[in-house]
This record gives C-alpha cells, structure tokens and sequence, in this order.
C-alpha cells in the first residue's frame, strides 16, 4: 500500500508543474506532451529491427493509446471502472485459450531482440519455408 501510494505522489508531482497541489488542464496537458516525448524517444531507440521493430512500435502504440484514453477519460470524471470488468473477464478468457502460444511468441520475441542469435548477411536453412529454402538475414 506505501508502495502504491508513493507512486500515485509521483505521478501526481509529474502533472502538477506548479507544485500547488492542483493539476490544471494546462499542466495535464503539459505532462501528457513530456510523456509522448519520452514515448517517442523509446520507440525511435528500438528502431532499425526491421519486422521486429515494426511489430513492437504498434503493440507499443496500442497500448500508449489505451492508457492516454483512461486517464483523459478518468480526468474528466468518467467512470473507466466500469470497463475493467468486463475488459479483464475478456482478456482472462483469452490468456487460457492463447496463453501457451503467447508465452511461446513472447519467449521468441525477447530471444531475437535481446540476444540478437543472427548478423546481417547470415544464411538461414529452414525446413518448413519453401520447402527447404536457404534464407539470408538483411
């Protein structure tokens, strides 16, 4: 609970530019422009992956987006609560019917961005693309 709650000050402290334990529309307006700068300079850093880096800007669009309509729409007093119901049952659903493939597709994903296992200009045999195929890495 101190944990949450030194956070929630943090955050708070983010938006209120004045320090006058209040956040106008212009300091909120202020800090979501600081954030998307930030967000914008992560993205450009993960750049030059190629289809990885493509896959990985629009998950990561998704999913600044979704949080920048929760706290628009919890700024303005509407009730976000509500959805988190239905949205989690939904997602619960669907992390027992994919969860194997996603942890597989995830396990893969972190393995070729961290590790980086192939250099460009690296030949790649496959067995089931093209029957065989030999691919080169660019």
């Amino acid at each position: 609970m101190i944990r949450e709650k030194e956070a929630a000050e943090e955050g708070f402290r983010y938006f209120d530019s004045s320090e006058d334990g209040s956040v106008s529309i212009a300091e909120f307006e202020s800090g979501f422009a600081k954030m998307l700068s930030a967000f914008a300079a992560a993205k450009s850093a993960a750049e030059g992956h190629g289809t990885v880096s493509h896959a990985m800007d629009r998950f990561a669009d998704f999913v600044f987006g979704l949080a920048a309509v929760i706290v628009i729409l919890s700024f303005y007093k509407v009730p976000v609560s509500s959805l988190f119901v239905p949205v989690s049952s939904v997602l619960l659903s669907l992390s027992f019917a994919l969860g194997t493939t996603i942890s597989n597709a995830v396990t893969s994903f972190v393995f070729v961005v961290a590790m980086r296992p192939y250099d460009v200009g690296d030949r790649v045999a496959t067995a089931c693309i093209g029957g065989g195929a030999t691919l080169v890495v660019e």
